[in-house]
């Protein structure tokens, strides 16, 4: 079936043609107005469009991902490159120091607090001049004297001494027994006598006006002391 005003074929049972819009039946026209937004029952088929294929969103991602990276390693380079060279230029700029001399190291503030510190505790302590050392006097050479080398001589007779009571007296008797403790500290000076054992008045040598005492020693050595306490005469007695 085609419309008898544009001859476009309609499907059948249409009331407007869907080309030019006019009403198939005339009595249509005069009273109903043909629908603007009525759809036909049947399209016409319209032939596909070629579209552009879609674009790959992965690809794209991927591709924003790469660019982002890109531009931060660039600028971590770029940083790294500038502080080398800024590093550089400060070690050229500072004074090398030549071989065989001493490079002065700032002292820091620190330094000179401690420093004036040291200086206010420090004291001075003024030594005393040395004296010149002295050697000590050596000891004086002192014989022993054994216990019972000084034998009192009784003044009473009938004690085994009558004959020695009969030569000195009663009274010289008693002077002898004073003086044997003191003839017997004289012999222990003498350098050859080295433990005294016996201390007695010198029979032989003694007379009337002047007594004198001798001194043994176990080394053998004898000595002869008068009764002002002076060293006589010293031998060999065996």
């Amino acid at each position: 079936m085609n419309c008898k005003h544009c001859d476009h074929p309609i499907p059948p049972h249409a009331r407007f043609c869907i080309k030019c819009g006019q009403a198939i039946n005339e009595n249509l026209s005069a009273s109903t107005p043909p629908p603007s937004d009525s759809l036909p029952t049947q399209l016409p088929k319209v032939p596909p469009a070629i579209l552009p294929p879609a674009a790959d969103n992965s690809a794209n991602g991927k591709k924003g991902c790469g660019c982002i990276t890109l531009f931060l390693v660039c600028t971590l380079a770029v940083g790294i490159i500038s502080n080398v060279n800024k590093h550089n230029n400060q070690s050229e700029n500072e004074p090398q120091p030549n071989s065989g001399q001493q490079t002065e190291v700032p002292q820091t503030r620190t330094d000179s607090l401690h420093k004036k510190n040291s200086e206010k505790t420090t004291i001075t302590i003024k030594e005393s001049p040395k004296q010149p050392q002295t050697k000590s006097p050596a000891k004086p050479h002192k014989a022993i004297i054994l216990d019972g080398a000084i034998s009192p001589i009784p003044t009473q007779k009938g004690k085994g001494f009558d004959k020695t009571i009969a030569r000195y007296g009663v009274q010289r008797i008693k002077k002898i027994n004073k003086l044997l403790p003191l003839v017997a500290e004289k012999a222990a000076t003498a350098k050859y006598m080295d433990i005294i054992w016996n201390v007695d008045v010198s029979d032989n040598y003694s007379t009337a006006s002047e007594l004198i005492f001798y001194a043994d020693a176990k080394n053998g050595n004898r000595v002869y002391i008068s009764e002002d306490l002076v060293i006589l005469d010293a031998k060999k007695m065996y």
